[in-house]
């Protein structure tokens, strides 16, 4: 198994796809999960669902 950052992210992609590949490489714990993609969601302006 591959280890590491998922390579392309494109745009429209939202901060919950990011932070589901950080979860996996194990730099978040689950439990970060949703801040951490709320946060990203935040900086880069995509829509909350």
């Amino acid at each position: 198994m591959q280890r590491g950052l998922k390579t392309e992210f494109k745009e429209g992609d939202s901060g919950d796809a990011l932070a589901m590949d950080l979860v996996f490489n194990g730099l978040i714990s689950e439990t970060d999960r949703e801040r951490v993609s709320a946060y990203i969601n935040q900086k880069i302006g995509h829509p909350v669902s």
